[in-house]
């Protein structure tokens, strides 16, 4: 949104009046404003390219939802829920380690990526999606991926867990415990990184001492 539109919607919640084009009188509008973003808005108020006054109107009530990176968990929900959909009646499934290989890829496209990569699986497989069915980059990118974390090979979650645990220590020992570096080697915010390592069971403690 560029400045002069941001101004222009500031001074449309303020004023709670709006002028048609062509139109020579202001009308009243009674509405309430729901947006989404990807952007960090904060932070950009910070840089000056985004209104502060503008932030706070709109900022009144917030709904942050995470990137698919920082909720592997729910990749199989979604996987199940993104095929039944696209299968369209068809007995379409997807084995186990095609499933642990779609859990450790980072998704920098979020759900829309995992969609067409599903989409473009089911028109590859016949009745079981399997890992040679997935596309080359998401294959390199996880290349490293094993079922030797966990104790069970196939326990999803806990494959997924351990995974999301080393990830997050070899990016806080790399960055010898400075949470912001940890944070961009992942993909993720600093906010981001400390509900993981909550959720993930890593304290501060066990992070490497700042240099």
């Amino acid at each position: 949104m560029s400045a002069a539109m941001q101004a222009k919607l500031l001074r449309v919640l303020q004023s709670g009046e709006i002028r048609p084009l062509g139109a020579t009188q202001s009308r009243h509008v009674d509405v309430r404003i729901v947006a989404a973003t990807h952007r960090d808005l904060a932070a950009m108020v910070r840089e000056g390219s985004f209104r502060e006054d503008l932030y706070y109107r709109l900022a009144v009530v917030e709904i942050r939802l995470p990137p698919l990176r920082e909720r592997a968990e729910d990749i199989p929900l979604l996987v199940a829920h993104l095929l039944e959909r696209i299968a369209a009646g068809r007995s379409l499934r997807i084995d186990r380690r095609a499933l642990h290989r779609l859990c450790a890829y980072p998704w920098p496209g979020n759900v829309r990526q995992l969609e067409n990569e599903l989409r473009r699986v089911a028109i590859l497989a016949e009745d079981v999606i399997r890992e040679e069915h997935l596309s080359p980059a998401l294959l390199e990118r996880t290349a490293t991926v094993s079922f030797s974390d966990a104790r069970d090979p196939f326990d999803l979650k806990a494959q997924v867990h351990a995974l999301e645990r080393r990830l997050v220590m070899q990016a806080l020992e790399s960055s010898q415990g400075n949470q912001s570096r940890a944070a961009k080697l992942l993909g993720v915010s600093r906010f981001g990184l400390q509900k993981m390592m909550q959720r993930l069971a890593i304290s501060k403690d066990q992070a490497p001492p700042k240099a």
